[in-house]
């Protein structure tokens, strides 16, 4: 799936003219945004009541979109001493969203 999935990206960028280091960085970028969307909205979906019929567009999005997450937490693990976006995304936009989750799950 990770070979098909970045394969899929790849072809897509070279079709736009994407040089080696603007796909590379767009790589990176969709990865940890992909992997923090998700670990931000974690906590959001464990409060969803109401049952959600999966429809069979958006369980091919999520197959697809799965190598693209795993990736994103590599590289969030293995750079997160140097990395300053996660440390910004965490403290700037986690946190405070944690927060107000629990505000109002209390509330």
């Amino acid at each position: 799936m990770f070979v098909i999935t970045f394969g899929l990206i790849i072809t897509v960028l070279k079709k736009l003219e994407f040089n080696f280091v603007s796909g590379a960085l767009f790589v990176f970028f969709i990865s940890v945004v992909s992997f923090f969307a998700f670990k931000i909205s974690r906590p959001v979906r464990e409060l969803i009541v109401i049952d959600k019929n999966d429809k069979l567009i958006d369980i091919a999005v999520d197959f697809f979109f799965i190598p693209v997450m795993h990736f994103g937490r590599w590289l969030s693990e293995r750079f997160s001493q140097v990395n300053v976006f996660v440390f910004a995304l965490d403290f700037f936009i986690e946190a405070p969203f944690k927060t107000l989750i629990k505000i109002f799950d209390d509330w």
